[in-house]
């Protein structure tokens, strides 16, 4: 078995997904984010519509991450049991990239929070199984 981790920690950037998503400059938002209003007065977010003084620095945000880039299990079948077909070494595994990321960020990857990910397709988990065979 591998486990393949990398992370990222303490990186602000200014975010696209912000930027294109989040739009504070109408009276509509295109997420369900806990915006402020009369009936709901949270700082999170400001009053759509109302930019106030911290409205530029609302584009910065943090994209710490941990994300596991790869698990691979695999398992070498006994050769006592492969000896018997004609094989001299046989291996079974299965892989899978990107399975898991860990971070508050709220658009679709920490990784990619400085481009505008409209129609890129990032962050995806792909899976592998796989055998080797030795004849």
């Amino acid at each position: 078995m591998s486990v393949y981790l990398y992370t990222q920690q303490g990186a602000q950037v200014q975010d696209a997904f912000m930027s294109s998503f989040m739009t504070f400059e109408g009276n509509y938002n295109q997420l369900d984010v806990d915006y402020w209003t009369e009936n709901n007065p949270s700082n999170e977010f400001p009053q759509p519509g109302n930019k106030g003084k911290y409205y530029d620095t609302m584009r910065y945000i943090d994209v710490s991450f941990v994300r596991v880039g790869s698990i691979t299990l695999g398992w070498n079948i006994p050769k006592e049991w492969t000896k018997k077909i004609g094989i001299k070494n046989a291996r079974l595994y299965f892989t899978t990239n990107n399975p898991f990321t860990f971070s508050s960020y709220k658009g679709f990857d920490p990784e990619w929070a400085t481009q505008n990910t409209w129609g890129t397709v990032t962050g995806y988990t792909t899976y592998l199984i796989g055998t080797k065979i030795e004849f």
